[in-house]
């Protein structure tokens, strides 16, 4: 159980790291939401790198285990500007075809 929040903990403040590792370390996440922050901050992370399909798939994981009304507003602006970004993204890459 340890290992695995290591392995996050290093993808979430060790912005620098390569894609693959983050995925990786997504695949090691905690499944049974135990810590369900994780969720939020892999999301966090993964738009930062805007990978913005991911990140929202994440941050819509946090929401639906999330009990926290602070927490839930939050996330809900995160996902919110994620999905933002994503659409002005997929606009970006149809009009430069």
């Amino acid at each position: 159980m340890p290992g695995y929040r290591m392995r996050l903990a290093i993808t979430v403040f060790g912005i620098s790291m390569p894609r693959k590792k983050v995925r990786v370390a997504r695949l090691e996440m905690d499944v049974e939401h135990r810590v369900p922050k994780l969720e939020y901050l892999l999301g966090l992370t993964l738009l930062k790198r805007s990978a913005y399909e991911d990140a929202a798939q994440h941050l819509r994981a946090f929401l639906s285990v999330a009990t926290n009304p602070a927490d839930i507003a939050e996330s809900q602006k995160q996902l919110n500007e994620t999905v933002r970004l994503a659409a002005a993204a997929n606009s970006a890459t149809t009009e430069g075809k």
